[in-house]
């Protein structure tokens, strides 16, 4: 389907603070969670080999996971964190080049990465989709440049700040997110959350 643009409940398993989390959901996905700790940085050998040996063990589980999700047909949660570098992209993005899986269908869950990466990632992965959040919003130029048939809206509830003048973060501000999305884009709301529902549906099958 073809869209111009005109005039999730999520449970998070974690493995450890380097972990790799796995998830299967209502949405039909699998999660995958890359962390790279400040660790990486200590000046102690001692801790850098420990480090590097949570590095290796964490690649294997998301090595696992990944070829899981290519045999089963199952679209991959991408969570990349890190320190703000990138490197956790980085690494991620290496690995399904590895792999061969750039074809496959990836959902950068909560993407406030730069817009070289964001172009890096569309022109490297043809199937993947970026989620915003409100986090994603306070970088307006990065939301305007998502091509608006791979944009998922995402509150990330309860774990990320809540809408404004909102005490807890709850599924029910997409409302206010689509509203600042739509704000960025100069794009009526209604677009954004029907074309955004459209997304969500078409790439998790539902």
């Amino acid at each position: 389907m073809t869209r111009n643009e005109g005039s999730s409940p999520q449970c998070n398993h974690s493995y450890g603070r380097m972990g790799t989390s796995l998830i299967t959901e209502g949405m039909r996905g699998m999660l995958l969670t890359t962390n790279i700790l400040q660790a990486l940085a200590s000046p102690t050998q001692d801790t850098a080999n420990k480090v590097g040996e949570n590095i290796s063990s964490v690649n294997r589980k998301k090595n696992r996971m990944i070829n899981l999700a290519r045999d089963v047909g199952k679209p991959v949660f991408l969570h990349c964190r890190d320190d703000g570098s990138g490197e956790a992209a980085k690494r991620t993005l290496d690995m399904i080049r590895m792999m061969d899986m750039t074809h496959h269908d990836f959902h950068r869950h909560c993407f406030a990465g730069s817009v070289e990466e964001l172009c890096q990632w569309e022109i490297e992965l043809p199937a993947v989709n970026f989620g915003v959040t409100m986090r994603s919003a306070q970088v307006p130029n990065l939301v305007a440049r998502i091509p608006v048939e791979r944009l998922l809206l995402e509150t990330d509830a309860p774990y990320l700040s809540p809408a404004p003048g909102c005490k807890m973060n709850h599924p029910w501000n997409l409302a206010s997110l689509a509203a600042q999305v739509a704000s960025i884009r100069n794009t009526p709301v209604s677009f954004i959350l029907e074309t955004c529902n459209n997304n969500a549906r078409q790439f998790y099958r539902l």
